[in-house]
């Protein structure tokens, strides 16, 4: 076996981990950011799948959930500071 073939051996790793993990964990912490800044935050919901076994997609559906009742929350204090 060559260097080469030895060296594709890390390589495809790394861009699965890369692309597949790495990148969707920067953008549920830019969201993540965006919320906790008071500031509307979406993602593709077409990938959030609750039901699922992997944990960046929990995280995600977590993080989804979290946005709404963060703005839930904002629009009921904001109720009630016109009731005042």
């Amino acid at each position: 076996m060559g260097y080469r073939a030895f060296g594709g051996v890390f390589i495809i790793p790394f861009v699965f981990m890369q692309v597949g993990v790495v990148q969707r964990i920067k953008h549920l912490s830019a969201v993540m950011s965006a919320i906790s800044l008071g500031k509307k935050a979406e993602f593709n919901k077409d990938e959030l799948t609750p039901d699922s076994a992997n944990e960046l997609h929990q995280l995600a559906a977590c993080t989804d959930r979290l946005a709404a009742s963060v703005t839930m929350a904002a629009a009921a204090l904001r109720g009630q500071k016109k009731d005042s």
